[in-house]
Order: structure tokens, then sequence, then C-alpha cells
């Protein structure tokens, strides 16, 4: 998949550096990735959470961290919209 929003993992890693190999790993598992539907992103990530139709959300490091991104399987494409806290994350609206 294309990932858009590697600025936003970098910050995030820089302000957060118990996630920066969470993040990286992530980030490459996302690009090598071929989904072509949400069950096989579920596939991969059992606890990723769909709100809606192309939002996603992510544990990130156990839990301690969500990633929320929009994923477009017709377009092979997968945006970071926000990545934040577990604290952050309970205050997000989508």
């Amino acid at each position: 998949m294309t990932l858009l929003g590697l600025g936003q993992l970098a910050e995030f890693a820089h302000q957060h550096p118990d996630a920066k190999s969470a993040l990286a790993a992530f980030q490459r598992e996302v690009e090598a990735a071929t989904w072509s539907d949400p069950a096989q992103l579920k596939s991969r990530y059992p606890s990723a959470s769909f709100v809606g139709k192309e939002n996603v959300v992510f544990n990130i490091r156990g839990g301690n961290y969500r990633l929320h991104a929009r994923v477009n399987f017709a377009l092979s494409i997968f945006i970071v919209v926000r990545i934040g806290t577990h604290g952050e994350y309970e205050r997000w609206t989508f």
C-alpha cells in the first residue's frame, strides 16, 4: 500500500521514543501490504477497529497508543490521519 503521513509517524516517534520501533515495524508492514478489502486487514490486525467505511483505528505498542487511518482498498492507499496516546484517543471524534 502507499502510506501517506510518514511525517506524522516520525514526529510522534520523536515525541514518544518508546513507540519508535513499533511504528517502524508498522510502517514496513503497511507498505508491504496488499490488502484488497477489510477482511484481509482484519486477518492481520484482529484488534483493528473499523469506524465507518474507511476509518480504521490500530493499537500501537500494546494499546498504549492509537493510530487513526483512512484506508482506500480500491486505490491501495493508507493515510495516517492522527496518532495519539490512549487518553487522547478517548477524546477523538469520528
